[in-house]
């Protein structure tokens, strides 16, 4: 089996293959999430050497040991818009966010997490009072991928 960054340049070389997709990288000035502490402090432990090296999550939930990096990198997706790590931290932290998830379109399963996230509370909220962490609204470098060129694959280079 091939590993995730062999898969990556696998797909990259099929796309330019396959639609002559070519695209470059360039940092842009966007609006960003910085994730900080709360008034008052965090209100999470640093994970003890023995914790696990992973962490879980699903609809609604996060649980296990992770940086504050690797956390922000989860948020990123579940906000809509990067956010970067400005803890100052170093370390594994034990996080444990259970939240509704507002999506209606990806309904959770009876279940899926322990229920801490009462409906109609924000996400937002919800990280400060579980968590004593905070999303500032900023702007900042993200970078994003333009598309140069693609073309429509001819009738041949169909799958």
């Amino acid at each position: 089996p091939a590993k995730a960054n062999e898969l990556k340049l696998m797909l990259q070389n099929l796309l330019a293959d396959r639609f002559k997709l070519s695209v470059h990288r360039e940092m842009r000035q966007m609006p960003v999430y910085w994730l900080v502490p709360a008034r008052g402090g965090m209100k999470i432990g640093e994970a003890p050497e023995a914790a696990p090296k992973g962490f879980r999550m699903g609809c609604g939930y996060f649980a296990g040991p992770a940086t504050m990096t690797a956390f922000a990198n989860v948020l990123t997706d579940w906000v809509g818009r990067s956010v970067i790590d400005k803890t100052n931290t170093t370390g594994r932290y034990v996080i444990n966010l259970a939240w509704t998830p507002e999506d209606s379109e990806t309904p959770c399963t009876p279940g899926a997490h322990d229920g801490a996230g009462k409906p109609g509370a924000s996400l937002f909220a919800l990280i400060e009072q579980q968590l004593g962490l905070k999303l500032e609204s900023h702007t900042g470098p993200v970078e994003i991928i333009v598309v140069d060129r693609a073309e429509k694959p001819s009738a041949d280079d169909q799958f």
